[in-house]
């Protein structure tokens, strides 16, 4: 494949389980091509040897996404240096369709999980807020609540992992 044995490190992943296919962000090619951007496996064929089927450049700003969430090949990317989530359709590797994209309070989004018509964000930073967002309407993306852990202790939101309704 196109990357073959390039692939030397990666922030994190995340499986795709409706589609089958592997995101990984953060990462770094030997021959430093990538800049950090989602790469698409296939492992629908054999998991154990999954086949690159393309990389997610944003359009606009930062193309490092640290971290995502991605379910029926639609794409939540956590732009950490932008400060940004971009909403992408995946449904087609090798041509990502950017449908939205928004800031989050503290403009260093480090994860997203979705739940359902929601979306959960947090910020790498001193004092941050896990944020949930309604995106019913991508169009009209809502911030719908925040919060903090331990507010006034400078606390960080690392993740959001989102089992059932937990």
């Amino acid at each position: 494949g196109a990357i073959n044995g390039l692939l030397v490190k990666a922030h994190a992943l995340h499986v795709d389980e409706s589609t089958g296919y592997l995101y990984v962000y953060g990462s770094q090619l030997s021959n430093n091509s990538n800049l950090g951007k989602p790469l698409v496996f296939d492992l629908n064929t054999d998991p154990f040897n999954p086949t690159y089927v393309g990389v997610y450049s944003a359009p606009n700003g930062n193309p490092y996404v640290h971290d995502g969430y991605v379910d029926s090949d639609m794409m939540f990317s956590a732009h950490i240096l932008a400060g940004k989530v971009d909403v992408v359709d995946m449904t087609n590797k090798g041509n990502p369709n950017t449908l939205a994209s928004f800031v989050t309070p503290n403009a260093f989004p480090h994860n997203t999980w979705r739940n359902g018509n929601y979306l959960f964000t947090t910020d790498e930073v001193s004092a941050s807020f896990l944020t949930a967002y309604d995106i019913s309407d991508l169009d009209n993306i809502t911030e719908v609540g925040r919060i903090q852990s331990n507010p006034g202790s400078g606390s960080i939101v690392h993740n959001t992992y989102i089992m059932n309704d937990f």
